[in-house]
């Protein structure tokens, strides 16, 4: 499975690439907002397609026409009461047209919003500031065999051991800007290659590391820039350093891109369906 995923976000960080590079000269929060509304109309238009709008408008239809005989036979019981049981199948019925395609554009989504978070989720660390490496091995490994090498501008604490969970802890933190190596390895069995990155909050943000052997979900969200992603080097199973997450802010806001994402993207695709004439 870790393969195969690895292959497909391998692909889709080469597409992601050639087709974000129109927005490298926009800021971080322009990109934002130029990808969540092209996203939400594409889903829409998605939506459309595999979705079965005749029966989303005809059970939509009878929401509304259950819904005004609620309200103009309200004093009726018997009728209120069966349009009350009409509009609850209908509803149900409403839940089962939409959740079908929802559920089909799921994945490539997930997969799509994992190379997206990669440009927009986090920024890059800034001098004096610090990350926290963790390395996780096999079961039974000698943990004190797990070095990590570093420049001389790279500041590195650590590790803190912790045989229990078989994982190594090093704080990190870079002196100057900068794309700076860092080198695990154990003994001489294998050694992993990845870096640090450091500069303005305003640059390109920084798409942190996240590589494993097992965690496949982990793999379709953090697709780690397309690379890398079944990580074969033994003793190690899983490597991680979060950068800190980009805040935006839209009218006197602050929020993650994320809840931003949602916000566009949805009011561009209702936007849309309105346009297409697309039932949702």
């Amino acid at each position: 499975m870790s393969s195969c995923i690895a292959a497909v976000q391998s692909a889709l960080a080469v597409v992601m690439g050639f087709l974000w590079e129109p927005l490298s000269l926009l800021s971080p929060g322009w990109q934002l907002v130029v990808v969540s509304v092209v996203f939400g109309i594409i889903m829409v238009l998605a939506y459309g397609r595999v979705s079965n709008q005749a029966a989303i408008k005809r059970v939509k239809e009878q929401i509304g026409a259950s819904l005004l005989e609620v309200v103009l036979f309200r004093r009726d019981v018997r009728i209120s009461l069966a349009a009350q049981f009409s509009l609850l199948l209908a509803g149900v019925r409403y839940f089962l047209l939409a959740m079908a395609p929802v559920l089909i554009l799921a994945v490539p989504f997930a997969l799509i919003l994992g190379h997206v978070n990669l440009r927009l989720g986090a920024r890059p660390l800034t001098p004096g500031e610090e990350a926290i490496l963790a390395v996780s091995v096999k079961k039974g490994s000698d943990l004190r065999q797990i070095q990590l090498s570093a420049p001389e501008e790279i500041s590195v604490v650590g590790p803190v051991r912790v045989p229990k969970t078989s994982s190594l802890y090093w704080r990190i933190q870079p002196r100057q800007d900068g794309a700076f190596p860092l080198k695990l390895s154990s003994g001489a069995q294998a050694e992993v290659d990845e870096s640090v990155v450091s500069g303005s909050a305003h640059e390109t943000p920084a798409a942190g590391i996240f590589l494993s052997t097992s965690d496949w979900p982990s793999q379709i969200l953090f697709p780690n820039g397309g690379g890398g992603q079944a990580l074969t080097a033994a003793p190690f199973e899983m490597i991680e350093l979060s950068y800190p997450q980009r805040e935006y802010a839209f009218a006197g806001v602050s929020m993650s891109w994320i809840t931003a994402f949602l916000v566009v993207s949805i009011l561009a695709g209702y936007a849309g369906s309105r346009v297409f004439g697309i039932s949702v």
